[in-house]
């Protein structure tokens, strides 16, 4: 079977004398709230060991699963013609893996698996996480005084009750 999932980007804006984060705030959740209400009963899998997404998942109220992605960040930058292109795709691939790997190992199938990838752009070109620290410090460097972006690209991957569809 194959799996359907949908893409969602969420972008942010950073300058090194500023950063804007999106938070969890009431208004978003009287807008969620019918949504997660829907989730109650459904297991729901984060595909993703990030500290900061499960916090923003329990902040929302929402019952989920860890299971981090094994999925290998090497999609090839330069065929996508935007940033969040390549996070969206990204977190796909790794909400479907988890949920491949799941229906594989015949663990318990999730009804809903959420990837999401957040990638750095400077000077159009796309940063990963960095590798070590001395990348990091490169990489903050770099950054440093000088206008960039950080892009989230969200994906929902819905499985099916007779397995992945």
């Amino acid at each position: 079977g194959g799996l359907s999932a949908g893409g969602l980007a969420l972008l942010g804006f950073s300058r090194s004398w500023a950063f804007c984060e999106v938070v969890f705030t009431t208004a978003a959740a009287m807008v969620l709230n019918p949504v997660l209400k829907k989730l109650v009963d459904k297991k729901v899998v984060l595909a993703s060991g990030s500290p900061r997404r499960q916090e923003i998942l329990n902040n929302a109220g929402l019952q989920f699963e860890v299971v981090p992605s094994w999925f290998k960040e090497t999609l090839e930058k330069s065929t996508f013609s935007a940033p969040y292109q390549y996070a969206v795709e990204t977190a796909k691939q790794k909400a479907l893996e988890v949920a491949n790997r799941m229906h594989v190992k015949h663990l318990q199938t999730p009804d809903i698996v959420i990837g999401a990838d957040t990638v750095v752009t400077i000077e159009e070109e796309i940063l990963e996480k960095p590798m070590d620290k001395q990348d990091a410090y490169k990489m903050l460097s770099r950054l440093s005084g000088k206008e960039h972006s950080v892009v989230t690209g969200v994906a929902i991957v819905h499985c099916g009750s007779k397995g992945i569809f």
